[in-house]
């Protein structure tokens, strides 16, 4: 689809992609780590012809099973989906206009409709997933409520990464002013209580509003600590955010699992330093005095490092905003 706000500006297949031998090597890595919860993502995952064989060998091991798509594809895999998925979620950007304008597909959001209709008629745990951005900001409460009538089970809400493509549309991204309006609506939206909500790492942290639409106080960024992601090329990095693949420096890529296996690189102290070993005196700006520091760690790494250059200075922070006016 190219879209617009894409993080990670997916494209043509990468060269030197794991084959499907490969993947089912790793899964049963994954599974011998102690691995509970696995995510299919991209890009579109349902545009690899081995999916669902990969799918079966993540169930076969007991592990819970979620994907993230675009639903362009979701008919046509329904039955697939519904017997090797423990839950699916389907990116929803806007309204109708928007959604097909940041998808660059007229089509999109007919298609996303459809699938998450056919979903709630077959009972299966389904999500949407939004990017916020000043092109759908002002549609939140209307999104809301279509969500409610398409009778989708949770939403999981973040901020617009500045990666990817959204570098060349940069003119679209939220302000931290706007994280005032943002938390109030998500706050309204956890009271209500008629869905899940899921509210992304890089919204937040520590003012009234935090408990009450993230479920609990914001411990920092998990990446590295309970959480891997492994891109389509074996790259291992804490979170499948930080630095896309084109960006000179690679500076999350903690090895690949075509010459190192997984478990080796996890279980290395050396590794996803920015967390696991994290030193406050590398903090900068506002985050180097805050009196949070030590638990929240500046905040989302990936947002941090996109927006500054490094994980130590975080402008995107509610308590931040508040602190300093």
């Amino acid at each position: 689809m190219t879209c617009l706000h894409c993080a990670s500006a997916a494209g043509r297949v990468r060269p030197n992609e794991l084959k499907t031998a490969q993947m089912l090597q790793l899964i049963d890595d994954l599974k011998a780590m102690g691995v509970e919860d696995v995510v299919f993502s991209g890009g579109e995952p349902l545009v690899r012809k081995d999916w669902p064989v990969l799918a079966e060998r993540v169930r076969s091991h007991g592990m819970s099973l979620g994907m993230v798509s675009n639903g362009t594809f979701a008919l046509k895999h329904m039955d697939q989906i519904r017997s090797l998925l423990t839950a699916f979620s389907m990116s929803f950007d806007g309204l109708e206009a928007t959604h097909n304008q940041i998808r660059n597909s007229p089509a999109a959001f007919h298609d996303l409709v459809a699938a998450f209709r056919e979903l709630a008629e077959h009972e299966v745990y389904r999500f949407a997933v939004t990017s916020i951005s000043k092109l759908n900001l002002g549609q939140l409460e209307d999104m809301y409520r279509l969500l409610l009538d398409l009778e989708v089970v949770g939403w999981q809400l973040q901020l617009t990464f500045p990666s990817g493509r959204m570098r060349q549309n940069d003119q679209w991204l939220c302000q931290p002013q706007d994280l005032y309006y943002i938390t109030d609506f998500l706050s309204g939206v956890a009271r209500e209580s008629l869905l899940e909500l899921h509210t992304g790492n890089n919204i937040g942290y520590y003012t009234d509003c935090e408990e009450g639409m993230r479920g609990c106080n914001w411990r920092g960024c998990e990446a590295g600590l309970s959480l891997i992601s492994i891109e389509a090329d074996g790259n291992v990095k804490g979170c499948l955010s930080q630095e896309p693949e084109w960006r000179p420096g690679k500076a999350y890529v903690e090895g690949n699992v075509t010459t190192r296996a997984v478990n080796e690189i996890w279980q290395d102290d050396g590794l996803f330093a920015y967390n696991r070993s994290f030193d406050p005196k590398l903090a900068q700006g506002f985050c180097a005095s805050c009196r949070f520091l030590k638990i929240c760690r500046c905040g989302c790494t990936s947002f941090a490092t996109h927006l500054t250059g490094n994980k130590y200075d975080n402008p995107y922070c509610l308590y931040r905003l508040m602190a300093t006016e």
